[in-house]
C-alpha cells in the first residue's frame, strides 16, 4: 500500500469533511424565521445551501474512493462524481449571474456587474471542469460500448 496516496486520500476526505461541517453551520445560522399576522416567513442563504451540497458529493465520493484504495479495487463511479459536482458548481454561479443580469435588463435598471462578476468568473472556471469530465465520461462509454461489440 502507498503510503502518500492513502496519506493524500485521508487528507482531501479531512478537508472535504471540514469544508461539509463549515457549510452545515453556515447553512444552519442563515437560516430566518419572520412571522406576523399574515403568515410565516422562512428564507435562507442560497450560496450555503449549495455549498452544502457540493461538499456532501465531495465527501462521499473521497470516502469512497479511500474505502476503494484500501479494498485494493478500482473505484468506479471518479467522472460521475466529478460531474456532478462540478456541474452543481457551475450552473449555480451562472445561475444567478445571468438571473440578476436579466432582471435588470427587464426593470430597466443599470446592472451592477460588478456585485455578481465572481460568480461569472467561478462558473465559467468551473463549468470547463464539467466540460472535462463531460468528454471522460462519454469516451469511457464509448470505449465500454466498442469492447462490447
Amino acid at each position: 500500500m502507498n503510503k502518500l496516496t492513502l496519506f493524500r486520500k485521508i487528507s482531501l476526505l479531512s478537508g472535504s469533511f471540514i469544508s461539509l461541517v463549515i457549510s452545515l453551520v453556515l447553512y444552519i445560522k442563515s437560516y430566518s424565521f419572520y412571522s406576523d399576522e399574515w403568515g410565516t416567513d422562512i428564507s435562507f442563504n442560497e450560496d450555503y445551501s449549495v455549498a452544502f451540497v457540493f461538499s456532501l458529493i465531495l465527501s462521499a465520493y473521497f470516502l469512497y474512493s479511500l474505502v476503494c484504495f484500501i479494498k485494493k479495487e478500482e473505484p468506479m463511479f471518479t467522472e460521475w462524481a466529478g460531474l456532478a459536482s462540478s456541474g452543481l458548481a457551475s450552473f449555480y454561479p451562472l445561475g444567478k449571474f445571468f438571473k440578476a443580469l436579466f432582471k435588470a435588463i427587464n426593470k430597466g435598471n443599470e446592472f451592477n456587474y460588478a456585485g455578481y462578476q465572481a460568480y461569472l468568473y467561478i462558473g465559467l472556471v468551473v463549468l470547463s471542469v464539467f466540460l472535462y469530465f463531460l468528454f471522460i465520461v462519454i469516451e469511457k462509454h464509448l470505449k465500454k460500448k466498442e469492447t462490447t461489440e
